[in-house]
């Protein structure tokens, strides 16, 4: 899930693909990285992780503690641990 607008999911996806993670995204849900979308992550049974470039600060994000928060999603190989 992010805020990303649908019409900027590909250029997030170049990232994704450039950090060498693209092929862990089934699914793309825009219009997130808010405190909701944390919850309806965790309702969901999946690792969250909000990312900061969305509407919500650190601190509405750390209210539905995920499992990460980090500032922009070309950190996303750091905290799922695919470079060490």
């Amino acid at each position: 899930m992010t805020s990303t607008p649908q019409k900027n999911i590909r250029a997030k996806m170049k990232i994704l693909d450039q950090a060498g993670v693209a092929d862990l995204v089934e699914v793309v849900i825009s219009a997130g990285d808010t405190s909701m979308d944390i919850a309806a992550g965790r309702a969901a049974g999946m690792k969250t992780i909000g990312v900061l470039t969305g509407f919500a600060g650190r601190d509405d994000l750390l209210q539905e503690n995920p499992d990460a928060i980090i500032d922009s999603i070309s950190d996303l190989p750091r905290v799922l641990d695919l470079h060490g």
